[in-house]
């Protein structure tokens, strides 16, 4: 029984390496596989499937990540530019990264820890508020 995956993600996938690492295929026989080029067994499509939805559980807890991080920057009133030299980083790839147009895991992480231990004194508010 030949298995039919839908393969239409990737056609669409900005994450082609981390894609074909998961599914532990290599990023050239992925393209080739999305492009209809090849005839991947059953196993190679079970393969990208679970790599498809470990990459889809991983951008949905990052967007999550990027809205507790707007979040608490809009009630901290953290500018962009502020967050960016508070990890030494320019404002123009603080703010790619902010609009999911570039993805880097660590820096949002270390932006959520900075931003969580800030306390609103040093945020710019006084102290009395």
């Amino acid at each position: 029984m030949r298995l039919y995956l839908n393969l239409h993600p990737l056609k669409f996938c900005r994450n082609m390496p981390n894609l074909a690492e998961l599914a532990n295929l290599s990023e050239r026989y992925v393209l080739k596989i999305s492009k209809g080029r090849a005839n991947p067994s059953n196993k190679t499509l079970m393969k990208i499937h679970r790599a498809i939805k470990i990459l889809e559980i991983k951008s949905a807890e990052q967007k999550s990540t990027l809205d507790k991080i707007r979040d608490k920057m809009k009630e901290k009133n953290i500018s962009i530019r502020a967050l960016a030299a508070a990890l030494d980083m320019d404002a123009s790839n603080m703010a790619k990264i902010l609009t999911d147009r570039r993805s880097n895991e660590n820096i949002l992480i270390r932006a959520h820890a900075y931003l969580t231990d800030l306390k609103k004194t040093e945020a710019g508010f006084p102290a009395s508020v």
